[in-house]
């Protein structure tokens, strides 16, 4: 499917159409849609507000009217399900991606949110891939079809070339990029807490912390041989 089509192409999808009359009056119920971050994606959402789905972002923030998954989550027990987009290509960030698989091209982090909607919440997954939308049935007692789905859409947004804005995200899901990220803030907390007790470098309690951010940089360290 062309990327520059997938908007309108989506507009017209069945499920996306349910939408208009309430997931009540759905057959199966809310669906919830996987899109890549592409300028179309974004533009169309942002130009038709009407559509009165939630967008799930991450660390692009697009569109712009987006929410988290934990927002989501938070308010879906007190409402009627809505219909959602959710952008899983920005759910990189350790807040969103908590899921390490284990693939032939590496190891990386996913988000669970499909998981969670699809089987606490009833929801039908369906999501963009290069030819067409795939389509998985509420509460699918198959964890590994839902996480197989989230990394061939991911290898789909991969092939959009320069129309890809999540692309330079991806890193971030890599194990080295968690343990780079653990090894800076240990660095950022050390000079912290140095600083903080300059007047007494005898301090217990200095003597203390330091020893235990040693201990977390020791265990920062394996991580580091087992990521590479």
């Amino acid at each position: 499917m062309d990327i520059a089509v997938l908007p309108e192409a989506l507009f017209h999808h069945q499920e996306f159409k349910n939408r208009v009359s309430g997931p009540k009056n759905s057959r199966h119920g809310p669906a919830a849609f996987i899109l890549p971050t592409t300028p179309e994606t974004v533009s169309f959402v942002g130009r038709n507000p009407a559509i009165g789905c939630p967008s799930i972002v991450g660390a692009l923030k697009l569109p712009e009217s987006g929410i988290t998954a934990g927002e989501l989550l938070s308010f879906l027990p007190h409402s009627n399900c809505p219909n959602v987009l959710i952008f899983s290509d920005q759910l990189v960030n350790p807040v969103d991606a908590t899921v390490m698989l284990r693939t032939h091209s590496g190891n990386f982090f996913v988000s669970p949110i499909e998981l969670i909607l699809n089987q606490r919440h009833g929801y039908r997954i369906v999501s963009w891939h290069a030819s067409a939308f795939m389509e998985i049935e509420p509460a699918c007692s198959d964890s590994s079809r839902i996480y197989r789905n989230v990394i061939e859409h991911l290898k789909s947004c991969d092939a959009l070339g320069d129309q890809w804005l999540a692309r330079t995200h991806q890193f971030i899901r890599t194990p080295a990029a968690r343990v780079h990220n653990a090894k800076r803030k240990l660095r950022l907390f050390h000079s912290a807490v140095l600083d903080a007790y300059l007047e007494d470098l005898d301090d217990e309690a200095l003597k203390k912390a330091v020893e235990r951010i040693e201990v977390l940089r020791r265990q920062v360290g394996k991580w580091s041989l087992h990521t590479c």
